[in-house]
């Protein structure tokens, strides 16, 4: 009798984690700057103003930058216009939130994993559903096979024997 782990990874089209995971990090970096956000197309709300724990108003500012976002559709576009202070806005952190917001239609990945205990018994293969789990991918556009397994292994660790991924 030998037994095994085996894990299945599945596009999951229904997970929220990826979206949660990026309002998280554009509130952390929206309430670490004093900033002001404008939107130029108005199908959809501006995260930036609806994050903020502070009220301001773009006159408050001496500079601004203006951030585009494309999807894969036509309708799917953003422009974000920052106003911030050059004096009180590290670069870094600016950065960070430009890109953040480039990503705003795209870089949003869920998975679903399903764990299995296998056993062999007679040349027989024998599965039991042992556990549930998920997590996303944000940080690459199109991950492939291999991104996601690294990603898995970086919060999971190799806690498997064999695995299946049903996804890309």
């Amino acid at each position: 009798m030998k037994e095994q782990i085996k894990i299945v990874i599945e596009n999951d089209y229904y997970g929220e984690g990826s979206n949660m995971s990026y309002h998280d990090e554009i509130d952390y970096f929206v309430n670490e700057m004093n900033i002001f956000a404008e939107i130029r197309n108005n199908n959809y709300n501006n995260i930036i103003e609806e994050a903020k724990r502070y009220s301001s108003d773009k006159e408050d500012y001496d500079s601004h930058i203006v951030v585009g976002s494309k999807g894969y559709s036509q309708g799917d576009w953003q422009d974000t216009i920052i106003y911030y202070n050059k004096d009180e806005v590290s670069e870094n952190d600016l950065s960070n939130l430009t890109l953040l917001i480039e990503r705003m239609f795209t870089h949003k990945h869920d998975y679903s994993v399903t764990k299995y205990s296998v056993i062999e018994y007679n040349n027989k293969k024998y599965e039991t559903i042992e556990d549930y789990t998920s997590f996303c991918i944000t940080n690459t556009e199109f991950p492939n096979k291999e991104d996601i397994m690294k990603e898995y292994d970086a919060i999971y660790g190799e806690d498997y024997d064999l695995f299946e991924i049903n996804a890309e």
